[in-house]
């Protein structure tokens, strides 16, 4: 995700500020959101989430965020929540997200669906599809003509 994106998280949210200390040192911490752009409104709904309980149950927030990434297609959220007893309802947000995520395009943020593309699992709408597809044949190509080059070049050096 670009960084005015996680900034403007941070500000809005100050417990989401990636921590300094190396003793808890996390991959959130080195990383941000290791997403596209197109989730930061599934980011931004979950932290609403969770600042909204904290605040109904007059309790400061008591959360870390540990890692926020793409894995499998969805987003995954991963928290160490201070209050054993608040953990569930936490992660009744985070389910809530995720499913959120599945049917939002991670690179524009509008409706989309789970795509297979070259076995990397993608939530992208129809115009992002499109495009990857577009942009995987063109590297494919180059691929093509490089590899052309190497074979002619090896023809050339067995012909000596």
């Amino acid at each position: 995700m670009n960084l005015e994106l996680e900034y403007q998280l941070v500000k809005d949210f100050p417990w989401m500020k990636p921590g300094d200390s190396v003793e808890t040192y996390e991959p959130y911490d080195a990383y941000g959101c290791e997403c596209a752009d197109g989730w930061y409104e599934v980011i931004r709904g979950f932290c609403t989430d969770v600042t909204n309980l904290y605040k109904e149950k007059g309790l400061p927030i008591g959360i870390t965020v540990m890692q926020i990434k793409e894995k499998f297609g969805l987003i995954r959220i991963y928290v160490n929540v201070d209050d054993p007893e608040m953990y569930p309802v936490i992660n009744k947000i985070i389910e809530k997200w995720e499913e959120a995520s599945s049917r939002t395009c991670e690179l524009c943020g509008t409706d989309g669906a789970i795509c297979n593309k070259n076995g990397w699992l993608q939530v992208l709408c129809t115009d992002c599809s499109i495009e990857q597809d577009q942009w995987a044949k063109e590297l494919n190509r180059k691929r093509e003509e490089e590899l052309a080059k190497i074979r002619a070049e090896k023809e050339r050096l067995n012909e000596r």
